[in-house]
């Protein structure tokens, strides 16, 4: 048991080092962060100071050595940032002209687009116009056809009723003289025997 004890002793006494460590090192990330914050404000002072007197100072020809050569290299500086501010603008400029100009071409297209979606559903509209319209005429001349066929069958038929009655006239003969019926090939009448005419 003394084992597991003096076990229990070391990995608590190793985890109150590592608790201890971790402290110590998150206390002087703490004050590193702090004293970054006050460098950058530091250094922010620098600029603003520098600023200033730059300001203050520009158009004057300064007595102490180096300074003139500070303000020498900050106005080409700015100089330069202004050129390059200058060919951004253009950049920018170029760009949304490039943009209109595609977007004009894009409103374009879709315009013939839509024109060209018209003419074919015109085009449709023609064609069915002119299916429908010769459908109607075949149906038309369908009807007439059926109206000359069914006239010539009445015709036909007429015909034909004329035809067998006058077969039917011819087959039967009449005597002249005493009007009897004879036979269609007789010469003379089988009633009185005179001559069939």
């Amino acid at each position: 048991m003394a084992f597991f004890d003096e076990l229990k002793q070391k990995v608590m006494s190793g985890s109150k080092q590592v608790a201890d460590k971790a402290k110590e090192v998150a206390d002087t990330t703490k004050l590193k962060g702090q004293i970054a914050t006050e460098k950058g404000k530091i250094k922010d002072a620098y600029s603003k100071l520098g600023e200033l007197y730059y300001e203050a100072h520009k158009d004057e020809t300064p007595e102490t050595e180096g300074i003139a050569e500070q303000l020498a290299a900050i106005t080409t500086s700015l100089e330069a940032i202004d050129l390059y501010e200058k060919e951004i603008e253009k950049i920018k400029e170029a760009a949304a002209e490039l943009a209109a100009a595609r977007e004009a071409q894009k409103q374009e297209a879709a315009a013939q687009a839509q024109e060209a979606e018209n003419v074919v559903a015109d085009a449709v509209d023609v064609v069915k116009d002119l299916a429908e319209a010769a459908e109607d005429k075949v149906e038309d001349a369908a009807n007439a056809i059926k109206e000359k066929v069914e006239d010539v069958a009445d015709i036909v038929e007429d015909k034909a009723e004329d035809t067998v009655e006058k077969m039917k006239v011819q087959k039967e003969k009449f005597c002249s003289h005493c009007g009897k019926k004879v036979s269609a090939d007789a010469s003379f009448c089988s009633s009185c025997g005179n001559p069939i005419a």
